[in-house]
């Protein structure tokens, strides 16, 4: 609860102008308690036995009636207020982060050791928010075609991120390769059993 506040409630309680909440509040350190016992000593507040404060028309609860329980009462709205502004803070700072990191981390994708694109890894977490499977599929895509991903950054471009990247890229170069042996010798084991029959045959006819 800031000062303006602290004064639109003493104001409002007590039944006096905003100067003078204002007044009482700077000569008691802007300490919403002890304005209260303040302006009750002064008997600008009503004490519990002289009779109870009545509520705002916008509320329903209680007030109640010892002025020092009053203000424990806008202390503690004061520091559940605080909270939920540190909550969010915390929420804010977090994303600021994390969008500051993301656009200090690039994602590269090369082939034959040059580089073919750069973007923030914040664009490509982006990307993979709107279409992770579409983004996968075409990066897995272009693993068997040759390219190769890495990182630069304070954060991502380390041996040991990339290590993992190269990894990929050389599992990919391995599984064409076998794919290439395969379509260029399909029936090799077949042809040479073929092979083997027909020498026996022409060995057997001479």
């Amino acid at each position: 609860m800031d000062n303006i506040e602290k004064a639109e409630k003493l104001k409002k309680r007590a039944n006096i102008s905003y100067e003078e909440a204002k007044e009482i509040l700077e000569q008691c350190d802007w300490d919403l308690l002890d304005a209260v016992i303040e302006l009750e000593a002064r008997g600008k507040i009503k004490s519990e036995n002289s009779g109870s404060y009545t509520a705002p028309s916008n509320t329903h609860q209680e007030v109640p009636k010892n002025p020092k329980q009053v203000a424990e009462t806008y202390q503690n709205y004061d520091k559940n207020k605080k909270k939920e502004r540190s909550f969010f803070k915390i929420i804010w700072d977090g994303i600021v982060f994390l969008l500051k990191k993301g656009c200090e981390n690039t994602f590269i994708v090369s082939k034959n050791g040059r580089n073919i694109m750069d973007i923030p890894v914040i664009l490509l977490v982006i990307l993979m928010v709107i279409s992770l499977c579409t983004v996968l599929i075409i990066m897995l895509i272009a693993l068997f075609c040759g390219y190769r991903y890495s990182f630069s950054g304070p954060d991502l471009g380390n041996d040991k991120v990339n290590s993992v990247m190269n990894k990929a890229g050389d599992a990919a170069e391995n599984i064409k390769d076998e794919f290439s042996c395969k379509d260029a010798y399909p029936n090799s084991s077949e042809n040479r059993e073929k092979d083997t029959e027909n020498n026996k045959n022409e060995t057997q006819e001479n």
